[in-house]
């Protein structure tokens, strides 16, 4: 093959240095248009000729394919020769992983088996089937549970985190019958997760717990309609528990006619033994309400009276008519 040769007034350098080409020629100016020459015809020939013959195709001129066969069969038979390439499996040096193609928004899957949605997935434990999904989200199991969870894995033997943040479980414990749901808090990528189990549901007794990993204070009574009490909470709001009988002196700690306050944060309740002359009325006040009522006909009396005091409520023994003695005074409180 040659181009058109320095004598047929070619356009110089049209393709590069030393790599001339044709030109049209402006008569005006004088300048003469290229002409190609018997020896540029002869290349072209010679080469086209030369690529056909070279397939064992003999000339055809009422044949004008015969270029693109013979470019055809050297194709097929250069694939197909012996030591050549030609199958997928024969490919050498392919990669083995999406990844490895370049293919990033797909399925993966590493050596261990675990699978990738979007991601690599980090190495676990070999206990472990997972499926990570983004850069925290995981779905997990193993012999005995299966597990839902934000930001954690888990290798050698312990839980770390995947990324910066806080760290989330659902487990589904079939060999202790439980649901349980576990926070961590927040802490950096791949630093150790230390685990609290502030919610557990028995699958057995149908018991949820969720005074476990609980550290913030019970509230207190009326905080709310909608939390969950704790059994301390229960406790604490519950007349008797921890609480005891307790004794006051007549007429100095407790005296009729004097207003007294229930300052704790539980119910009271008090008793109260009298000695009441005849004709004589009293009456025991809580928040200004007639709770309790004592009277003597035509004859001397005694009796008691009890009652219950909320937290912060008044209460009050007080004389309507006649005269009365305390004997005692006590409040369970």
């Amino acid at each position: 093959m040659q181009r058109v040769g320095i004598s047929r007034n070619p356009a110089l350098d049209l393709f590069g240095q030393g790599k001339h080409g044709f030109q049209a020629g402006n008569p005006q100016a004088g300048t003469p248009a290229t002409t190609p020459g018997f020896e540029f015809f002869n290349a072209v020939q010679e080469e086209l000729a030369g690529l056909v013959e070279s397939v064992g195709l003999a000339l055809d001129p009422n044949n004008r394919t015969q270029v693109k066969s013979a470019i055809l069969s050297l194709i097929s038979s250069y694939a197909a020769a012996p030591g050549h390439m030609h199958s997928w499996g024969q490919l050498l040096g392919k990669p083995t992983t999406a990844i490895g193609f370049g293919i990033t928004d797909c399925v993966t899957k590493d050596a261990q088996g675990n699978i990738g949605i979007g991601v690599t997935p980090k190495t676990w434990g070999a206990q472990y089937p997972v499926i990570q999904q983004n850069a925290k989200t995981v779905y997990a199991a193993d012999v005995n549970s299966s597990y839902y969870g934000t930001n954690w894995y888990h290798t050698a033997g312990t839980h770390k985190r995947l990324a910066d943040g806080f760290s989330l479980m659902y487990q589904q414990d079939s060999s202790a019958g439980k649901h349980l749901w576990k926070t961590a808090p927040t802490g950096v990528a791949d630093a150790i997760v230390a685990w609290t189990t502030p919610m557990s549901l028995d699958v057995v007794t149908g018991i949820l717990d969720v005074s476990v990993g609980i550290t913030t204070a019970t509230p207190t009574a009326g905080d709310s309609s909608t939390k969950v009490a704790t059994t301390a909470f229960v406790q604490n709001a519950t007349i008797g528990n921890a609480q005891t009988w307790q004794s006051f002196t007549p007429g100095t700690q407790r005296v009729v006619g004097t207003t007294y306050y229930n300052a704790t944060n539980k119910p009271i309740a008090i008793g109260i033994g009298w000695y009441m002359s005849a004709s004589s009325l009293y009456y025991l006040y809580v928040n200004g309400v007639i709770v309790g009522e004592a009277g003597g006909g035509s004859a001397a009396v005694r009796g008691q009276l009890f009652g219950i005091v909320p937290p912060g409520a008044s209460y009050q023994l007080a004389v309507s008519t006649g005269s009365l003695a305390i004997e005692y005074w006590a409040e369970l409180r």
